[in-house]
């Protein structure tokens, strides 16, 4: 398995997925390495070499495998706001150029070259596989969708230990790169307002709102002049918290996860979100971006936004925490009410039990990193 190098610099979805895709191979009894450059590989010793994120650095990988008896998969981790058939046309136009003039390809052409290359795609969701079948011309028959997964041992996290160490209970919470532009928190965090996600509402400690603060894990420095704006607005705005990054594995996130009651991820799309998918099954009730393939995974169970429109966004936070607290639960524009679960619920679980709320039952079904690593052990048996 090959990550790109950024994996190594951000605890992001991609390295969490080649970790936990991994990880679950091994315990079906396959023979996995994860690719180290300060070592000299021999790519011919390998039945499968398995690449992450389309892009040029996979590109020149991807150049270094022809090998007659090694079988290319490509993970692209890639989806684009632009329609397809557009993109399409745009990479026609640009082929032309390229073989009439030369000159270096464009991002886009780079991906759709690297998923050339690979005998075997496996794209996150439904959505991306559509994507890439129109706008590369890729046939659906050399793809296979396997989602990104999620831990089912959040689902007995508990909000104790966040609480006690922050004195927040209830929050509104963000995990993953801040500064980065695609996550789309700028905003946001400009004008997010405890008062207004539940006017009137309960006190929290630490922070002087009157209501729940929106609390930021994940990496601040950086990002150019987009993230100097961002710590700017958090430095500016009492009603949101900066905690810094916290690892996959710290109880602390865990904790985290369980005392949010509304996760936001209003990115400008997700592959589908890894973050958001371990908080909903801590319980959470995910207000996330529309675009990227979300609805492919949370379904009915969650609040869908368009990212430009951050007063749409502040809205569908606070009908998240209306619709939850209401004894009349309130439904959300155009979809079911989600569903939180109960502390004193998920206390009760043990591991092991019968998972009691929709969304749980819905991730741990489909979405669980064993399921996912079964999907990618039977595409590889398919080469």
């Amino acid at each position: 398995m090959i990550p790109p190098a950024s994996a190594g610099l951000v605890n992001g979805g991609v390295r969490r997925q080649v970790l936990k895709t991994a990880e679950g191979l091994r315990s079906l009894g396959v023979d996995v390495q994860l690719f180290d450059p300060s070592r000299l590989w021999d790519p011919a010793r390998f039945d499968v070499v398995h690449l992450f994120q389309a892009g040029h650095e996979m590109l020149s990988v991807s150049r270094l495998m022809a090998y007659p008896s090694v079988r290319l998969v490509v993970s692209p981790v890639l989806f684009s706001r632009h329609s397809a058939g557009r993109m399409r046309r745009w990479l026609w136009f640009e082929s032309l150029w390229l073989q009439c003039l030369g000159g270096v390809a464009s991002e886009l052409m780079v991906k759709k070259m690297v998923c050339e290359k690979a005998d075997l795609l496996l794209p996150n969701t439904p959505a991306e596989v559509r994507w890439i079948q129109e706008a590369f011309g890729i046939e659906s028959k050399r793809m296979q969708w396997v989602p990104n997964g999620v831990d089912v041992r959040f689902a007995e996290a508990y909000s104790r230990l966040f609480e006690e160490k922050t004195g927040w209970r209830e929050v509104t919470l963000f995990v993953g790169h801040v500064v980065s532009k695609r996550k789309n928190l700028l905003k946001v965090i400009e004008r997010y307002r405890a008062a207004d996600v539940v006017p009137g509402g309960r006190g929290t400690e630490g922070t002087g709102a009157q209501g729940p603060p929106l609390v930021l894990i994940g990496q601040t420095e950086g990002g150019g002049s987009y993230g100097e704006a961002c710590r700017r607005a958090i430095e500016q705005n009492p009603d949101v918290v900066a905690l810094g990054p916290m690892q996959a594995d710290d109880p602390l996130l865990a904790s985290a996860y369980r005392a949010a009651r509304v996760f936001l991820l209003p990115s400008l799309f997700e592959t589908p979100g890894i973050a958001a998918m371990e908080a909903a099954m801590a319980g959470a009730i995910p207000v996330i971006t529309a675009y990227g393939g979300t609805k492919d995974v949370f379904g009915e169970h969650a609040f869908y936004v368009e990212p430009t429109d951050t007063k749409g966004i502040l809205k569908a936070v606070a009908q998240a925490y209306s619709m939850d607290a209401s004894s009349e639960h309130t439904q959300a524009e155009g979809h079911k009410q989600p569903e939180k679960h109960s502390e004193t619920e998920n206390h009760n679980q043990k591991s092991g039990t019968t998972l009691q709320h929709p969304i749980q039952q819905h991730l741990a079904t489909h979405f669980s990193w064993e399921i996912v690593a079964q999907k990618t052990l039977k595409a590889y048996k398919t080469l």
